[in-house]
């Protein structure tokens, strides 16, 4: 489970509440979670989420590296009928 708040104090709290019914490890900063990468700009209050290592996981789950990609011979915006 990642925690975050507007700041340490709430966390702190938050955590010491947990503890005393659950045994929790604190794990420091978060830089994954589901396999995303997690990039925080404190400056300007930005995330960032980063999933190239997700999507290379995944490619290489499937077997799909060695695939080439190919354009679709339909026309774009083409309407698609069931006749």
């Amino acid at each position: 489970m990642a925690v975050v708040g507007p700041d340490g104090c709430y966390i702190a709290s938050f955590k010491l509440f947990l503890e005393n019914d659950f045994e929790i490890t604190d794990l420091g900063k978060l830089k994954y979670m589901l396999g995303v990468l997690v990039i925080k700009d404190h400056l300007r209050h930005l995330i960032y989420l980063n999933q190239s290592v997700y999507i290379q996981h995944t490619i290489a789950r499937f077997r799909l590296e060695n695939l080439t990609p190919v354009s679709i011979p339909l026309a774009i915006k083409h309407n698609l009928t069931l006749s």
